[in-house]
């Protein structure tokens, strides 16, 4: 088996819709943020109720802080935070990559998109209405994004029809953000690989990453 056959049975099963998980290991996203993007969204909510001239530059502030802070958290869980620091991505294009790993809905994405031009003019000063608006939004994106933050399945052992990939018998998939890579561990049965253990990994530069991940964050729970 070459390893673009490998890769390609690999990325099959993980995008099958009836390949689901059979057990899983769980735990939140690690990172060295000693203010998480929660107590940011708590700062801004607070300083929009104060009566300070500047509450509403803190707040915005603070949101915008929020925001970033659940994106690299994010990123860093994904295995893909050094990658970005590498490669000095934007905010748009972090949040790209959020989309095409599927994690944002249109809505949400049309929301940040709608108000990415009163996070990037620092000398305006915002009234009442745009902060608060910016602060839902925030809310909005952390709602939609906290169980990955929280419950974040770092590795899946994976049921899947073998009907449909008679060249691997059983997959456990790894997310390992600290060193940025997915491991792919297997056992093949074809002809070649009879009961051979195998371990594949991707790295983040590499292009099949993105969609291989995507795949993975989109498995459910076996019977769900």
């Amino acid at each position: 088996m070459t390893n673009q056959n490998l890769l390609n049975d690999l990325i099959e099963i993980l995008e099958h819709d009836k390949t689901e998980i059979e057990s899983f290991v769980e735990a939140p996203i690690k990172t060295t943020f000693e203010i998480k993007s929660h107590d940011f969204l708590e700062f801004a909510e607070k300083d929009l109720e104060s009566e300070y001239k500047h509450q509403h530059i803190n707040a915005l502030s603070n949101a915008k802080r929020s925001l970033d802070c659940q994106v690299e958290t994010l990123l860093i869980g994904f295995g893909m935070y050094k990658l970005c620091k590498k490669m000095n991505w934007n905010f748009p294009q972090k949040i790209e990559i959020l989309n095409e790993l599927g994690i944002l809905s249109p809505r949400i994405l049309s929301k940040i998109n709608k108000t990415r031009n009163l996070m990037e003019h620092e000398f305006v000063n915002p009234n009442s209405e745009q902060v608060e608006d910016f602060i839902d939004v925030v809310s909005l994106f952390l709602a939609a994004t906290d169980n990955y933050v929280y419950t974040f399945f770092s590795q899946k052992d994976l049921w899947f029809d073998h009907n449909m990939n008679r060249n691997l018998d059983s997959l456990s998939v790894v997310v390992n953000y600290e060193e940025s890579k997915i491991e792919f561990n297997f056992i093949g049965y074809d002809k070649e690989t009879e009961g051979e253990k195998g371990v594949y990994e991707l790295v983040p530069d590499d292009p099949a990453y993105t969609r291989a991940l995507r795949g993975y964050l989109k498995i459910n729970l076996f019977g769900k």
